[in-house]
């Protein structure tokens, strides 16, 4: 009986198992060289370094190596001995944070390389700048100097000192504090004008005003919590409005409070035992906003202000109901009544729709997060689209190939499902932006599957040798890293078997720019230009083989019966 095994097959699997050797720091030893990433940079910040680089042109890259150093002897490439910590970041990311930094000012030293898929060779190490940490700690405990208040000895050009010993230099009229003493050691006759080993440094100083004890600001502003009538400017507050710290009825005329009796930006707090606070028509609210008065209807509150609910028993706290035309009830936004700990922000007429964002580009919002307490999290149709579509518009794709709209529609359906809006219209991923790894206890597929005896080629229908096509199909020098197993060369597989586009299109990053466009029947393939199969076709190829061996054995098993041969 004939081996179904082609020797001829397994002679070529031998000559393809060359083995791939790996390259050294430089990435000019072996096989394979991968060219480094480019324009290495570093960006200093609170408690984070922040790194970017230029993607690395090889198509091999898989990842980025980043590595950090704390000591000077992390300077020497490529061998970086004494590196900290290491980063990894995924093709094709150019940036990442560096998180790891301590209280402590210290150099930090950064060196970067790509690694390919085998994690086995590497490109040669890329210097960033090296970047010197100064962190809020140091300037918390300046403050904290600051506060304690006192006044600085005056400085004397024979007296030693030390870090963080403060000055009062009489040439400048300006204190200093020490931040070089020489390792240790102590500093003699370095004036403080001296950068290198003083830096300037404000204090709060206590002093007197009119003989009174005070702590000065300006050194004739506040006494005693006072303010001084002769250190009002005029048409402001004087001593003839103000009586033991109130202002009292004859200080305001006719019930308002006009210009002459309060002026001004900063003010204390305004009382009001009874009634409310009435806005005229042309003028808004203006909440300590530094000034810039609102229009007509706003509240107008300075950056950094709260607005801040009191919680009640039994509405909860809300900032309360929004209205449109004084009647008709909108929108409610607070806390759920009772209990006071779950926000509210919802709509109160039937139909309305909350929106969040604006309808442009530049409206849109970076991140939501959703969380559901139930088994449903939304109903009817929920909109997410950062382009200046219209939010009706309704030929949106799950997916799409522009990345600029996503709806969910979960009204007439189960609570646990996901379903698109109509049957065989929309596309999961795109050749471009696949997804990764997809788990699932079943997985099911229109039972339209392929009889792989034959095929249409043009106008003509010609057979298929189905054992052939895989035979056909030869090992590439290439190993998957997940899997250790080796991959296929994707050249030699056969033009009619790999996935072609069915309409044509194009793909845009963020900013508009098109960086792919297809026509209709031509080759599906992903970023890194690797076709597509589909995975019907392959089985349907696999069943048509079986087959084909299976009427073989019975072409065979009939000769040996005609020769008196039985099984």
């Amino acid at each position: 009986m004939r081996d179904l095994v082609d020797p001829d097959f397994i002679n070529s699997l031998a000559a393809y198992a060359t083995p791939i050797t790996r390259a050294d720091g430089s990435g000019n030893v072996g096989q394979v060289t991968i060219l480094p990433p480019s324009i290495f940079s570093v960006s200093g910040g609170t408690f984070r370094n922040t790194l970017s680089w230029s993607a690395s042109l090889s198509s091999r890259a898989y990842y980025y190596e980043i590595r950090i150093a704390e000591v000077s002897a992390g300077s020497s490439a490529p061998a970086i001995t004494s590196y900290s910590r290491t980063i990894i970041a995924t093709h094709p990311v150019t940036s990442a944070t560096d998180t790891g930094l301590n209280l402590e000012d210290k150099d930090y030293y950064y060196w970067i390389r790509a690694v390919d898929f085998s994690g086995e060779n590497f490109s040669a190490w890329v210097s960033g700048n090296v970047l010197t940490e100064f962190l809020v700690g140091d300037t918390i405990e300046h403050v904290i100097a600051m506060l304690k208040g006192g006044s600085p000895d005056n400085y004397s050009a024979a007296t030693t000192y030390y870090e963080d010993d403060q000055v009062y230099y009489v040439t400048t009229g300006r204190t200093y504090i020490c931040i070089d003493d020489n390792s240790g050691a102590g500093i003699t006759g370095v004036a403080p004008t001296t950068t290198a080993n003083w830096r300037r440094h404000g204090i709060l100083l206590t002093g007197d005003v009119d003989g009174v004890s005070m702590v000065a600001i300006d050194g004739g502003l506040v006494v005693d919590g006072s303010i001084l009538a002769r250190h009002v400017a005029a048409n402001t507050i004087t001593a003839a409005e103000i009586a033991a710290n109130t202002i009292t009825a004859s200080q305001i005329a006719s019930a308002t409070i006009t210009a002459s009796e309060l002026k001004g930006t900063a003010f204390g707090t305004l009382t009001i035992s009874s009634g409310k606070i009435a806005i005229n028509t042309t003028d808004g609210l203006d909440i300590n906003s530094g000034g810039t008065m609102g229009v007509s209807g706003d509240i107008v509150i300075k950056d950094g202000g709260d607005v801040k609910m009191t919680s009640g028993t039994l509405n909860g706290s809300r900032i309360g109901w929004f209205y449109q035309n004084l009647s008709t009830q909108i929108a409610e936004m607070g806390c759920d009544a009772g209990s006071g700990t779950n926000f509210v922000l919802r709509t109160t007429t039937s139909g309305g729709a909350l929106s969040i964002g604006g309808l442009a580009a530049a409206n849109k919002w970076n991140t939501i997060g959703l969380y559901a307490s139930s088994s449903i999290l939304m109903r009817g149709p929920t909109h997410f689209y950062d382009d200046a579509e219209p939010y009706d518009d309704a030929s949106y794709d799950l997916g799409s190939s522009t990345r600029r709209w996503l709806n969910v529609y979960c009204d007439s359906i189960s609570a646990n499902d996901i379903l698109p809006e109509t049957t065989a219209t929309y596309d999961l991923g795109s050749t471009s932006l696949r997804w990764d790894y997809i788990y699932s206890s079943h997985s099911l597929n229109v039972a339209d599957f392929f009889h792989m005896d034959d095929r249409l080629d043009g106008e003509t229908v010609v057979p298929v040798d189905d054992v052939e096509v895989i035979r056909s199909i030869k090992p590439s020098l290439l190993f998957d890293p997940s899997t250790g197993l080796r991959l296929i060369d994707d050249a030699t597989l056969p033009a009619w078997l790999v996935h072609k586009h069915q309409k044509p299109g194009e793909h845009k990053d963020e900013a508009g720019k098109i960086i792919q466009s297809w026509k209709k029947g031509d080759v599906a393939v992903d970023h890194d230009g690797k076709p597509y199969l589909s995975t019907t076709i392959m089985l349907s190829l696999l069943m048509g083989a079986a087959r084909q061996v299976a009427d073989r054995l019975d072409t065979i098993d009939a000769a040996l019966i005609k020769h008196g041969i039985s099984n």
